[in-house]
């Protein structure tokens, strides 16, 4: 038995299958508040092909939600380095320079 038909075995014992509109759709009580959830079968039980997006993600709204945060994250990394860098001309600058010599004494 491999990885593929374990994973197939652990999810339809630990959780309830629920037929809908034809489709097998599996329900897992989960979290704190033990509320029913959809699990995203990463093996296909027909073909036993993986669905690399339900293995890595769990399911394609998660990708999504994955992908819009990780470009946030970047938008702020590209933003602070940018910053950064502002602030490191400005310092650079011999005027700035002399001024906060005068000033501050150095």
């Amino acid at each position: 038995m491999g990885l593929k038909e374990k994973m197939l075995e652990r999810i339809e014992r630990d959780s309830i299958a629920v037929n809908v509109n034809g489709e097998k759709i599996y329900l897992k009580k989960s979290g704190k508040l033990k509320e029913w959830r959809v699990i995203y079968l990463p093996v296909d039980p027909e073909t036993m092909k993986w669905n690399w997006a339900n293995l890595i993600f769990g399911g394609k709204e998660n990708a999504i939600k994955t992908f819009i945060i990780g470009f946030i994250v970047t938008l702020l990394a590209i933003g602070a380095y940018d910053l950064i860098n502002s602030y490191n001309e400005v310092f650079s600058n011999p005027i700035v320079q002399a001024c906060l010599k005068s000033n501050f004494g150095g």
